[in-house]
């Protein structure tokens, strides 16, 4: 019966992401920067840095149930596991959409998502203390009332941009902040992607 039901469920469908920029003044050109970041401000909110990533959805993963998005961190971060669960990665529903090839951090507050902790619409951590490694971190999402609302209503074709965010700080106690690889990495299997699946 298992078999069964394993040969008959649908396929996971993964969307790649089209755009991604890191929304700080001194970023380099976006078009070719191998890296996302995010690290908190003093306040603890969002006057740090964030990194804001475009997908495009496909026609197979319009209204799918499960969806979860997939980061791959940077090796030889200088966290550990204790500060990453004190200080989680933080998704966002982005402001707007991003064009990598036509960003100018002029344009950040045309992206810049809400702040606050009810507008955070997941969280993850890598369970690991060997941060010499590139690790890879899933972080669901259709559990969030407002993402849902938000993907139920995407039609095929449409975009949905997501902010990842944290209130780890370069200067806090933990000294500390993320870094992803973005869709121009040289890895294709380390890009941002959406995973959906039914």
């Amino acid at each position: 019966m298992l078999l069964a039901a394993a040969l008959f469920q649908a396929p996971i469908v993964m969307a790649p992401a089209t755009d991604d920029v890191w929304v700080y003044t001194h970023a380099a050109d976006q078009s070719s920067d191998p890296f996302l970041r995010a690290w908190g401000g003093p306040d603890g909110q969002l006057s740090g840095s964030v990194s804001v990533m475009r997908f495009a959805i496909p026609e197979k993963a319009v209204g799918a149930p499960l969806v979860t998005l997939v980061l791959h961190l940077d090796a030889g971060l200088e966290i550990s596991s204790a500060d990453a669960k004190a200080e989680p990665i933080e998704i966002r529903l982005a402001k707007g959409d991003v064009n990598e090839t036509t960003w100018s951090y002029s344009q950040a507050a045309e992206v810049m998502p809400a702040s606050g902790d009810e507008a955070i619409i997941g969280k993850g951590w890598p369970e690991t203390d060997d941060f010499d490694q590139h690790r890879p971190v899933r972080i669901r999402l259709d559990q969030n009332a407002a993402f849902k609302a938000k993907w139920a209503s995407l039609k095929a074709g449409d975009s949905i941009s997501l902010a990842i965010t944290t209130k780890m700080q370069p200067e806090g106690a933990q000294g500390a902040f993320y870094r992803f690889a973005s869709r121009n990495s040289a890895t294709e299997g380390r890009r941002p992607y959406l995973e959906a699946a039914r």
